[in-house]
C-alpha cells in the first residue's frame, strides 16, 4: 500500500518513534482522549474480542477506544505514517471477522451519544440498538433498529440497516440526514445532500469500512412509539405450508406490518424436532393485527400450537424481541462489557443469505426444508430464517442511494452456530457443508443479490450481489476519497 503524504499528516505531536517500540505506541496513547489498549495490558484479551469467539486467535497490535472524532483522526494518521493496517469497529459483529486486524483496531463504541434535536437525532456510531431505543423512548421518538441488541449504528446503518421499520420507512440508511466522517487522509468532513453529496450517497448502503470511519449520524426522528406484536408456532410437519403461506401473505400485507419467520433447531442431534416460528410487529391497532394474523392462519390451513398478540410501547417490544424483557440496558449487553452484562458471545457463526423478489415455488420450499434437515449433527444450532422487506422500502429507485435492494420482498438466510464443545475443525467443516447445502437449495429462486451486512466469502460475484449496478459509482467514490486503499478488507469496494 502506498503511504499517504498529505501535509500535516503527522499531527501536532508527530509519531517519529518506531512503531514497534513501546515509545511509539505510548506516544499514540498520549495523543488520545480515549484509551489505547496494548497486548501488555491486563484487559487486552477482553478489548480484542468480537461478538463471536471464532476470531479470538487474531491479536491486534493495539485497540484504540476513541472518544472523539479527533481521536479517530489521530489513529488514522498514525496508521498511515507507519503503514499499519487499521480497521474500524463499532459493535464488533462482523460475521467474517473484518472488524478486527493484526494491526490497529479503531474502536468507536464509546462514541455512543444520543441527542434529540427537534425532528432530528444525533447518533454516535457506537450506539448499540438497545441503548439507543432506551435513550429515545422518553422523548417519544424512535429510530430503525435491527434484530440484535448489541449491534451498533456504524456498521448497521452504512450497510443499509434492516429490521421491523423497513417496510414502513425503508432501511435505516434512508433516514440519514447527514454524517460526520473521518477520511483516509485524516480530514473530518460532514456529508449530506448539500455537501460531499457523493460520499453521502455512498454511505447509505455502501457498507461499513469502505469510504471512511463514520463518527456521528444525523437521523430523521421516527414517529413509532407503540407496536402491536405477535408470535406463533407450528409443528415441523406444517413447515412447508407455513413458509409458502407466509411468503404470499407478507407480500400483500400493509406496509405497517413487519414479520420474520423461520425453522429452528437449537441442537441438530438426530432426535431433536425442529420448531416453526413466526413473529413480528404492526404499527397500528391491535384489532387490525388480529385480523392480519387470522388471515395468515387461515392461509396456512392449520392452527398454530401457540399464538400470542399484545400491544406494547415500541421500546418494550424491541426489548422483548432482543430477549431482554425485564432486563436493564446494562444487563442486555455482552458479558464482559460491564459488570451486569448477561448476554453470552457466540462460539462460532456462519451465514449464507440471499434476497428474493417473489415467493418460492412449492418445490423450492421442499428443497429448502430438506437441506435444513439434512445430515443431522449434535452441537449444531440451525436456523432457516426469513425477514419481510418490500413495502415503502421499494419505492425509491435502486440508484437513489447505494442500498440497491429495492425489488426485494424478503430476505432469507441459513445460519449455523456451534454449541460449546462442538467447535473443532471437523465440526466447523460439517457446519460449513450444511450452510452451503442450504444456500444451494434456495439460491435458484433468489434475485442473485445479498445483503452486505451478511457478507459471504464464497460469493464469486459479491460486487454485483451486494451493490448491483451501483458498484461502478461506488468504486469511483472510493477512488476519490480513499485513493490509496487505506480502508481495505477482502470484499472492500476498490
Amino acid at each position: 500500500m502506498g503511504a499517504v503524504t498529505a501535509t500535516g499528516l503527522l499531527g501536532a505531536g508527530g509519531f517519529a518513534a518506531a512503531v514497534g517500540s513501546p515509545r511509539g505506541w505510548r506516544r499514540l496513547g498520549e495523543e488520545l482522549t480515549g484509551r489505547l489498549v496494548l497486548p501488555s495490558d491486563a484487559d487486552y484479551d477482553l478489548a480484542r474480542q468480537l461478538a463471536s469467539a471464532q476470531f479470538d486467535s487474531i491479536r491486534p497490535r493495539a485497540i484504540a477506544y476513541c472518544q472523539t472524532a479527533e481521536d479517530v483522526r489521530t489513529c488514522v494518521r498514525f496508521a498511515q505514517d507507519h503503514d499499519i493496517h487499521a480497521t474500524p469497529r463499532s459493535g464488533g459483529h462482523s460475521f467474517t471477522g473484518w472488524s478486527t486486524t493484526e494491526g490497529l483496531v479503531i474502536d468507536v463504541s464509546r462514541l455512543k451519544q444520543v441527542r434529540v434535536e427537534g425532528d432530528r437525532v444525533r447518533l454516535g456510531a457506537g450506539g448499540q440498538a438497545d441503548d439507543v431505543a432506551t435513550a429515545l423512548a422518553p422523548h417519544g421518538v424512535s429510530l430503525p433498529a435491527g434484530l440484535c441488541p448489541t449491534v451498533s449504528a456504524g456498521g448497521f446503518i452504512t450497510g443499509g440497516g434492516l429490521g421491523w421499520q423497513t417496510r414502513m420507512f425503508g432501511p435505516a440508511s434512508d433516514q440519514v440526514v447527514s454524517a460526520e466522517v473521518v477520511l483516509a487522509d485524516g480530514r473530518i468532513v460532514r456529508c449530506s445532500d448539500r455537501e460531499n453529496a457523493d460520499l453521502y450517497w455512498a454511505l447509505r448502503g455502501g457498507g461499513g469500512g469502505n469510504f471512511g470511519i463514520v463518527t456521528e449520524f444525523e437521523m430523521a426522528a421516527g414517529t413509532v412509539t407503540r407496536a402491536a406484536t405477535f408470535s406463533l408456532s407450528w409443528p415441523f410437519d406444517a413447515a412447508a405450508e407455513v413458509i409458502s403461506s407466509w411468503q404470499r401473505w407478507i407480500g400483500a400485507a400493509p406496509e405497517r406490518l413487519a414479520s420474520g419467520m423461520g425453522v429452528l433447531l437449537r441442537d441438530a442431534e438426530p432426535a431433536a424436532v425442529p420448531k416453526v416460528l413466526v413473529s413480528g410487529a404492526f404499527f397500528g391497532p391491535r384489532a387490525e393485527l388480529e385480523e392480519l394474523v387470522g388471515a395468515l392462519v387461515s392461509e396456512a390451513g392449520s392452527q398454530p400450537l401457540t399464538r400470542t398478540v399484545a400491544e406494547k410501547t415500541y421500546h418494550e417490544a424491541l426489548m422483548a424481541l432482543y430477549g431482554c424483557a425485564g432486563k436493564t440496558v446494562d444487563q442486555c449487553d455482552l458479558v464482559g462489557h460491564n459488570p451486569e452484562a448477561t448476554l453470552p458471545r457466540e462460539n462460532y457463526v456462519r451465514h449464507r443469505s440471499r434476497m428474493f423478489n417473489r415467493p418460492w415455488p412449492r418445490s423450492g420450499v421442499d428443497d429448502a426444508l430438506a437441506a435444513f434437515d439434512a445430515d443431522r449433527r449434535a452441537g449444531q444450532y440451525r436456523w432457516l430464517g426469513l425477514l419481510s422487506l418490500g413495502g415503502n422500502a421499494n419505492k425509491p429507485a435502486e440508484n437513489a442511494t447505494a442500498y440497491v435492494h429495492r425489488d426485494a420482498e424478503f430476505f432469507s438466510v441459513y445460519s449455523l452456530g456451534l454449541n460449546a464443545g462442538h467447535t473443532g475443525e471437523e465440526d466447523r467443516r460439517a457446519g460449513e457443508l450444511w450452510v452451503d447445502g442450504g444456500f444451494a437449495a434456495f439460491d435458484p429462486h433468489s434475485n442473485g443479490r445479498t445483503y452486505s451486512n451478511y457478507p459471504d466469502t464464497e460469493l464469486p460475484d459479491w460486487r454485483t450481489a451486494y451493490y448491483g449496478r451501483n458498484h461502478p459509482r461506488l468504486a469511483a467514490i472510493k477512488k476519490k476519497y480513499d485513493p490509496h486503499g487505506f480502508f481495505r478488507f477482502p470484499q472492500a469496494v476498490a
